[in-house]
């Protein structure tokens, strides 16, 4: 009796496993032709012109249903929406404030935030997040994904497909139409929404390459920062709320990040000055020296600007610098914006010890500038983007009123922490006066409490 009860036991075991093996073969057999035949099945075939404009107040007609599986075969395992139901993503910064402390935070796992917009390389992203990690059960992918379902002949678009290959039930999704992208900062609002109590966050753009065991590196390196003996660590580092970041422009795609990975790092310690006629006091900042943490003996380089291509800390960077969904089409500006909602608040920034990710610079084959969007030229909504962000900052008394520009502004006010004036004086930039210092030249005395020479 014993041994024909195992045997059913073994039995019922093999069918399982059997059963398991063929659906997962078949779910990623699907190629990405089949993928996207699917996809339109659940997409309105429209031209640009009969979308709602007002993508922040959708109007309720055109609502999608939430893409599940078996019919999505190849997202059997993982969470996807289209734009038109995606969750909160029209969510007040109070509304998200109370869903953040109600959300049980989940000890020692990474949100991995990313904004793809047509990006070839933005499946090899997700495939290197998953291959290099080490405790891949403890990382999870926020993608928005903006994509063309259907090219210009009428074909399924299969050459910019953003799926992954590994762990898919770690990748939630939502898809946005091309050409009703609004840019990367409104692409990285929608990407947050996704978060789900994750202790961590890292931003990153959807070309990028990862050192083999990245994520537990990071997670340690974060909590060991070596100051130099006599420093008033308290002043750089809260251990019982993190409010430290590590950030700057990563090295370059195809770098040999394992036999790179200690050597200098780059830090972003100057500023470019915008040329067009409006915004005189935005900048893209640049990377223009190199810190060596061998040399230096891991002391950290206090950096005093982000590089949204490379972003980690912990996971209250979302509740105190929640991403503004009325910045559309903003490029020069970003990083300084984002970066004073933190620094006003009380945040620090490093440049990180290691070369944990490499990035693909340059022009891809598809620039969000080139896309005929249905809102407009984007270099107006670009200008209209500045024009709120220099208000916000203190820089102008011009107080946006168009919409979505003058929406929220309660909601995106600087902290009190520390003022935009004392940034000014740490960097030793002066945007509206567009001048600057050299840090790159320099280098903290902790000890001491004061920038000095190299």
């Amino acid at each position: 009796m014993f041994v024909k009860k195992k045997w059913k036991i073994l039995f019922v075991a093999l069918y399982i496993g059997f059963v398991y093996f063929i659906a997962t073969t078949i779910f990623d057999s699907v190629d990405d032709t089949q993928i996207f035949q699917i996809l339109r099945m659940y997409s309105p075939t429209r031209e640009p012109n009969e979308i709602d404009n007002d993508i922040w107040r959708p109007s309720g007609k055109e609502v999608l249903a939430k893409i599940e599986a078996p019919a999505f075969k190849t997202g059997y395992f993982m969470k996807e929406y289209v734009f038109d139901n995606a969750p909160f993503l029209h969510e007040r910064v109070k509304d998200w404030k109370i869903r953040f402390n109600s959300t049980p935070i989940k000890p020692g796992t990474i949100f991995v935030l990313i904004a793809s917009f047509r990006d070839k390389d933005c499946n090899e992203t997700l495939n290197q997040i998953f291959t290099k990690c080490e405790n891949c059960d403890r990382v999870y992918v926020g993608l928005c994904e903006q994509i063309n379902l259907v090219e210009k002949d009428g074909e399924p678009n299969s050459n910019f497909t953003c799926f992954g290959t590994l762990h898919r039930k770690n990748v939630r999704v939502i898809h946005l139409e091309g050409f009703r992208s609004r840019g990367p900062t409104y692409a990285r609002y929608i990407a947050s929404k996704l978060w789900d109590g994750e202790e961590y966050v890292l931003e990153i753009d959807s070309h990028s390459q990862f050192t083999k065991n990245w994520d537990t590196k990071i997670i340690h390196d974060y909590h060991n920062i070596p100051f130099p003996t006599g420093t008033n660590i308290s002043k750089w580092i809260n251990k019982q709320r993190p409010m430290h970041l590590f950030s700057g422009y990563p090295v370059v795609w195809d770098t040999n990040l394992e036999l790179y990975e200690r050597t200098a790092t780059p830090i972003i310690c100057n500023a470019n000055w915008t040329h067009s006629g409006a915004n005189k006091s935005m900048y893209q900042q640049m990377a223009l020296a190199w810190h060596d943490t061998q040399k230096e003996g891991g002391t950290p380089f206090p950096i005093f600007q982000l590089g949204a291509g490379f972003i980690f800390g912990s996971s209250n960077m979302l509740y105190d610098g929640p991403f503004d969904p009325n910045t559309p089409m903003l490029f020069h500006g970003e990083e300084q914006y984002y970066m004073m909602h933190l620094w006003t608040r009380g945040w620090r920034f490093f440049s990180p010890p290691r070369n944990y990710v490499a990035h693909r610079y340059g022009l891809h084959p598809h620039m969000i500038w080139d896309e005929k969007t249905v809102h407009g030229p984007w270099w107006e909504q670009q200008t209209a983007s500045g024009d709120r962000i220099e208000y916000l900052l203190g820089y102008t008394d011009v107080k946006p009123s168009k919409s979505p520009y003058n929406e929220s502004l309660e909601d995106f006010q600087m902290g009190t922490v520390r003022s935009v004036k004392d940034w000014e004086e740490f960097a030793d930039i002066h945007p509206k006066e567009r001048r600057q210092g050299n840090r790159c030249n320099q280098k903290y005395d902790y000890v001491n409490d004061k920038w000095v020479d190299r």
